[in-house]
């Protein structure tokens, strides 16, 4: 483990009542969604909506996607967007939960549209007709932009998706036939075509040629508008499919769990696996325009395949990946290591930025043991940077243990010993840096989690083993077995600990003798304890991560805040004023241990407004409008990486403030205002 559950010796923690307020700060922009579903018209401007209730719209090229107000709620899902040929700027409609629609006129607010079933996805056939697939036994069409509906009672029940080719012909597939329409959704008729199986998904390339992807997991096509199918492939197809699309009559697309592409290029007889470079999980939503593709794919990632393309590009792109560990320092100075680009970020604000470390290396344990110092591991061996990340060297001298003996983690003593463990071998560094005691243990396991509740006793896990040292790890005994895939380990007294996994947590009464379950929460990692006594764990839940609490030492638990992505990690600042979680996705967001409830955090629920800016592409110089209430600030640019390359001041009362960006490689950049009264905003520039 990286640092003692209790704060640093000589500073004090707060303990203040807890208040509704979310705390702002998200990492490595200002929200977090596994986006559902993507609409970009002919123009380039579109919607993008998912989970956290975070909506996104690009005003052009489909490249500025900007976080905008819309209607859901913080924990509540867009499931599917939908634009008028005539371009999203003059209407569009969004679905809420499977359930509620509303609409939106010439970019103006949102209304809630009555209708007398379930909304389920949207398809605008013209400028007035939209068909709404509803709750597969009843559609939903409208002849007046969305405004108003009729119910349409379907033949059978919907398995498939519903997929129209132009304002009058579609197709929808049940567990057994095919149904189509001539007259945009109004009534429906089967092709005389039984399928053996549930169909699943359609596709179709003209009124003649389609294809059947079914629940058996085969592959059928019809050239004669589905009157007849023909099974394609060979040999069952390895993964479902969540979406399809055929671009011709040879090269077919299907989105796969969980970023893979399956591709045929010979109508469907043989199939390829592709994950497509930098790809985050498909998810349902896929857009058509023409033949350009845009999926919408979890942590708001939006990927784009041109018309003739080989190769799929991030259109809302910002350092992805996973934050394996975050260590803290001081209350403003921490470090986090992730397995994507960039490996090592730092913040030196208490987590409202971070930016890359000078020396970018691959770690999965890292500690930060003062402002400018933090020490890692590679490969076995610990190495120590005494300049905020931006040199490494080795911390160890040669000889203090043997060649070969490798680290595989270390923890800060409360008395301000750091204690590394190796497979045989410890080493205890004195407090001052100084001196170096090894020890030979024999124990005979790498440690991945380390905990000790005083200098004396410890115990550690390895993925399906435990040990517990009562001499500060000079010897350890092992103990029974809690559980497999182990991630955390905690003690609140000698006796009762915890070991958890991603899913279940372990509990001991009598030192780690024996261990069960019980009436627990599911697992976590990173347990910390504020100076009140309150417990916090970061725990993942499914797809998404949730902060836990606990104020009666681990007996009851309660949920003040829930993110829409899994956590890998987490850490409490010093002074106890923040905790922070960090995943899947590169998110790290901090929660304000004063301030939130047990209410649901969203971060999209945040103080960022969208910035305009213009001319937007732009070819070097840019204008700024910045929000009303705008006091001193400052302006910063970044890169794709999100590492700063401008800072320019904002004064009082400034309404635009222009940038000069040339001599910049091409490529997407990211604005960030910050006000001194807490205005904020950020937008994304293409630099042409």
């Amino acid at each position: 483990m990286k640092s003692p559950l209790f704060a640093l010796v000589g500073i004090l923690l707060f303990s203040t009542s807890l208040s509704s307020q979310i705390d702002p700060s998200v990492y490595p922009v200002g929200y977090a969604s596994k986006l559902q579903d993507v609409h970009v018209d002919d123009m380039g401007a579109g919607y993008a909506g998912g989970s956290c209730g975070v909506l996104l719209y690009s005003s052009g090229n489909a490249a500025d996607w900007q976080l905008v107000d819309g209607p859901a709620g913080g924990d509540e899902q867009y499931s599917s967007v939908a634009c008028p040929p005539g371009g999203c700027a003059t209407a569009a409609l969004v679905v809420v939960g499977g359930i509620d629609l509303y609409r939106q006129q010439n970019g103006g607010a949102w209304r809630s549209i009555e209708t007398e079933v379930e909304a389920g996805n949207l398809h605008w056939l013209t400028n007035t007709t939209v068909f709404a697939s509803g709750n597969s036994s009843n559609a939903l069409r409208s002849t007046d932009g969305g405004n108003t509906w009729v119910n349409i009672t379907l033949p059978e029940f919907a398995s498939s998706n519903f997929y129209f080719l132009d304002s009058n012909i579609g197709f929808y597939g049940t567990n057994e036939r095919l149904y189509k329409t001539t007259d945009g959704g109004v009534t429906w008729t089967a092709t005389g075509y039984d399928h053996p199986a549930s169909i699943r998904l359609i596709t179709w390339l003209d009124e003649n040629t389609g294809f059947i992807f079914d629940s058996p997991r085969d592959f059928y096509g019809t050239t004669d508008g589905g009157q007849t199918f023909t099974k394609r492939n060979t040999e069952r197809l390895p993964a479902s499919f969540v979406w399809m699309e055929a671009l011709s009559a040879d090269r077919v697309l299907g989105g796969a769990v969980v970023s893979v592409i399956q591709e045929t290029l010979d109508g469907g007889v043989t199939w390829a696996r592709t994950s497509p470079s930098g790809a985050e999980r498909f998810n349902r939503g896929v857009h058509r325009r023409g033949n350009d593709l845009f999926a919408a794919n979890s942590y708001n990632q939006i990927m784009y395949l041109a018309e003739g393309a080989a190769e799929w590009i991030d259109v809302n792109e910002h350092p992805r990946g996973t934050i394996e560990e975050i260590s803290f320092a001081t209350p403003t100075v921490g470090y986090a290591a992730a397995n994507g680009t960039p490996n090592l970020i730092k913040t030196t604000d208490a987590g409202q930025t971070w930016i890359p470390t000078g020396q970018q290396i691959r770690t999965f344990r890292l500690l930060a043991l003062s402002a400018n110092e933090l020490i890692i591991i590679v490969n076995g061996d610990v190495r120590i940077s005494r300049d905020g990340g931006d040199s490494f060297v080795d911390l160890l001298p040669i000889g203090v243990i043997p060649d070969g003996e490798s680290i595989s983690d270390f923890y800060l003593k409360p008395n301000g010993e750091l204690y590394l463990h190796g497979t045989n071998y410890s080493v205890t560094v004195s407090a001052d840096g100084n001196s170096f005691n090894p020890v030979q243990h024999d124990l005979g396991l790498s440690a991945s989690e380390l905990f000790f509740l005083d200098n004396n006793f410890g115990a550690l896990i390895t993925t399906a083993e435990a040990a517990i040292t009562q001499d500060g790890g000079a010897t350890w005994t092992m103990t029974a077995s809690p559980g497999r895939n182990l991630r955390g380990i905690f003690f609140a007294d000698k006796l009762n600990g915890w070991a958890s996994n991603a899913s279940t947590r372990y509990i001991t009464s009598d030192g780690g003798m024996t261990w069960g379950t019980g009436n627990s929460i599911a697992g976590g990692y990173d347990y910390r304890r504020r100076s009140n006594g309150d417990i916090y764990v970061s725990e993942w839940s499914g797809n998404d991560g949730l902060l836990m609490r606990s104020t009666d030492n681990g007996q009851t638990w309660t949920t003040p805040a829930r993110t829409c992505f899994g956590h890998r990690s987490g850490e409490m600042t010093p002074d106890g004023k923040y905790y922070f979680t960090g995943g899947d996705g590169g998110y790290i967001v901090r929660h304000d241990l004063e301030a939130i409830t047990t209410s649901l955090l969203s971060p999209r629920t945040l103080n960022v407004s969208h910035l305009k800016v213009y001319p937007n592409p732009t070819s070097g110089l840019v204008t700024v409008e910045l929000p009303t209430n705008t006091t001193e600030g400052t302006i910063e640019l970044f890169d794709a990486s999100g590492r700063m390359l401008r800072a320019e001041s904002i004064r009082f009362a400034e309404a635009t403030h222009q940038m000069d960006i040339q001599g910049l490689p091409a490529g997407v950049y990211q604005l960030r205002f910050t006000s001194a009264n807490g205005a904020n905003g950020i937008s994304r520039i293409v630099l042409r």
